[in-house]
């Protein structure tokens, strides 16, 4: 993970990178590079980012099945949090003043199940990064 600091702003870039494309290992990361573009098309200002979140899961847990790493439904694997274990930071979060910006996490009271989440709303002046891989 690189953590770089520009002007007092921060930013932490993780990259996966596949030595053999065509490998089942160079499919997986396709896959969730995909999710990543998509969620990142779907979303709006004034949206609540759980809806995201929530939809981010549900890919995850088709693709925990697909890939032959949870041998359940991936409804199953959603509904019973198994796709936490494998996407525990949630699907983003702000960037702000420092890597990790505390953004909306004191709204999150409310939401104590996915206190993981640090963002409540997309709005039209924040900054999100869209981060899907670890």
């Amino acid at each position: 993970m690189l953590v770089q600091r520009i002007s007092m702003y921060s930013s932490d870039i993780t990259r996966t990178y596949v030595a053999d494309p065509q490998s089942e290992f160079a499919a997986l990361i396709k896959a969730v590079d995909g999710f990543k573009h998509e969620i990142i098309q779907q979303m709006r200002v004034g949206v609540n980012y759980l809806q995201y979140h929530t939809q981010m899961h549900q890919w995850m847990a088709k693709l925990l099945h697909d890939f032959d790493f949870v041998r359940l439904s991936p409804e199953q694997i959603f509904e019973e949090g198994i796709s936490r274990a494998f996407f525990p930071h949630g699907s983003g979060h702000f960037i702000g003043l420092r890597a990790h910006d505390v953004g909306g996490f004191m709204q999150m009271r409310k939401a104590q199940k996915r206190v993981h989440l640090k963002l409540i709303q997309v709005c039209a002046v924040c900054v999100i990064y869209v981060e899907v891989w670890c």
